[in-house]
């Protein structure tokens, strides 16, 4: 659910006339859910005894745990958040903040922020506060004060914010955008243009093409950068650059751009859409893929192991960012349970799953023993329909 500030506000009146409805339900069944008593009745245990399992008591024997856990699994019991709340003095609520989402959304990086949170029984919600640092600042100690957020992991910049705490409530700041939803933070890195490089390098390739993304965007010039600092380390002839916008329109018009009898065999684009122009552009020159050329893109799109033929591409393990970021505000709040069953921690994330690899398919090969040079396309040229002024969708693109 996206919010705003004040619909934030309005939401946390509702929650508390919700609670006080609930107060004259039966304490055996509430709308028909499954209650506290009723687990403890399926497992022959106090309704006490339920209510120490639930808040992690590590004193129980193994035994009864084991009870407990069935009986709640089998009911599909869900403790009413609003009743543990006002006995507890605690919401289990934790926000995500984002800046304007007009920009799209990174979805795959909220999917991954939700399930550490689910896991430890945090709800989560996403706020979009607009507005530069310190406007965003300023809204988010609003927001502080009328709910009752445990915690918050802000995905934008703050100014005059501590890392630490707002007001008491733990803030993780993980700067991964913008106020126009640009990555600029561990998604913009782009260590594996480096990898994409040496790839084509090692099959032979020499003359390269990087179509670029717009050079607004940090992740676009650190593709950029990385891959043609890596073509110096290589000692090869410096790679043409044609600038691109993320479309597939883009990377069709700089291949067809290309005078005739230049000598490229590799190209790198920005993303995978820019990439899937380029395969047609160099179809529309004659040249087969990879025969004559190879193509890499970025981002592993869902259509990348579909293309004709499969594209190489590098794939981005945004959930595993997600996961990372919410784990750390899990550890600033003073209820973390460390050994929590579940939990995704940041060392488990780093090490075995890298956040980028390099995802080798069909569209790469070796270069060509005899270069067939490029030719001007053959009939007439292809007609790709204008891109929508917008970016890609959150969870497809280099900001997610």
């Amino acid at each position: 659910m996206v919010l705003t500030a004040s619909e934030e506000h309005g939401r946390a009146v509702e929650g508390h006339q919700g609670s006080q409805r609930s107060l004259g339900s039966s304490p055996d069944r509430q709308a028909g859910r499954a209650t506290i008593h009723t687990v403890a009745a399926r497992a022959g245990v106090s309704h006490q005894t339920v209510s120490r399992y639930l808040k992690g008591d590590s004193g129980m024997k193994p035994s009864t745990v084991e009870v407990v856990e069935r009986a709640v699994r089998e009911l599909d019991y869900r403790p009413d958040a609003i009743a543990r709340s006002m006995r507890t003095r605690r919401s289990r609520r934790l926000a995500v903040l984002l800046p304007d989402l007009t920009h799209g959304a990174p979805v795959a990086m909220l999917r991954g922020a939700a399930a550490v949170a689910h896991a430890e029984g945090y709800e989560v919600e996403v706020v979009s506060l607009e507005g530069g640092g310190a406007q965003r600042s300023r809204r988010l100690r609003d927001l502080l004060r009328s709910s009752r957020l445990e915690g918050v992991l802000s995905l934008a910049p703050l100014e005059g914010v501590e890392r630490s705490a707002v007001d008491g409530t733990p803030v993780v700041v993980a700067e991964e955008f913008d106020d126009r939803m640009r990555s600029f933070g561990a998604t913009s890195t782009a260590a594996a243009a480096a990898d994409i490089l040496d790839h084509l390098v090692d099959l032979g390739h020499r003359h390269l093409l990087h179509v670029s993304g717009p050079p607004g965007w940090v992740s676009a010039r650190n593709r950029r950068d990385v891959f043609l600092a890596a073509a110096r380390r290589r000692g090869l002839p410096a790679p043409l650059v044609r600038e691109g916008d993320w479309s597939v329109t883009c990377g069709y018009e700089a291949v067809l751009a290309l005078p005739a009898g230049t000598p490229v065999t590799g190209v790198f684009a920005a993303n995978d859409f820019t990439a899937l122009g380029v395969l047609r552009g160099l179809q529309a020159r004659g040249l087969g893929v990879p025969a004559d050329a190879s193509v890499v893109g970025w981002d592993d799109e869902s259509f990348a192991p579909w293309s004709a033929p499969g594209l190489t591409t590098v794939s981005v393990d945004r959930e595993a960012l997600g996961r990372q970021a919410m784990t750390s505000l899990v550890d600033a709040l003073p209820a973390a349970r460390p050994t929590s069953p579940g939990r995704a921690t940041r060392g488990e994330d780093a090490p075995d799953s890298p956040l980028m690899r390099l995802v080798l398919r069909s569209s790469t090969g070796p270069a060509p023993g005899r270069r067939r040079p490029l030719t001007p396309p053959r009939g007439p040229l292809l007609h790709l329909e204008p891109q929508p002024e917008r970016l890609p969708d959150a969870g497809r693109t280099p900001h997610d």
